[in-house]
């Protein structure tokens, strides 16, 4: 299955709404200010989706693990980011606010991540499904 540009305009979209999702989160928490301080991790992670998704886009051959990157780069955030850091937990290097707005900037975060961890693992999925012969 070779990406057609309906899919290199979805995959983008998510990637975007990944990105999008971020910047809500990081504006909520931490003002304007945030989208670019080195604490928030918006400007690198920002980055490297977007370079993942260039990359995907130019490289035929490598979209398998640029996939795979792309899914992991959203779990990361989803994990880390929406979920982990939301919760107070003893390892954790700041204790995170517990109100209503805190938890809501966490769920737009997470839900801005899912299309982008599902999408590249049905690209997968299809191209693998396409690769086997019928019999």
């Amino acid at each position: 299955m070779t990406p057609n540009s309906h899919t290199t305009r979805w995959l983008a979209g998510w990637v975007a709404l990944s990105i999008v999702g971020m910047a809500i989160h990081t504006v909520r928490e931490f003002g304007f200010s945030g989208l670019v301080s080195p604490a928030t991790g918006m400007l690198p992670v920002a980055a490297i989706q977007t370079g993942l998704f260039l990359a995907w886009w130019r490289l035929p051959g490598g979209r398998t693990a640029l996939e795979i990157a792309l899914a992991g780069s959203a779990a990361f955030q989803l994990l880390g980011g929406a979920i982990i850091s939301v919760l107070p937990l003893p390892f954790l290097p700041f204790q995170p606010e517990q109100s209503v707005g805190h938890y809501l900037s966490h769920v737009i975060l997470g839900l801005a991540q899912l299309p982008l961890l599902v999408f590249p693992l049905r690209l997968r999925a299809a191209r693998s499904r396409s690769a086997i012969p019928m019999h």
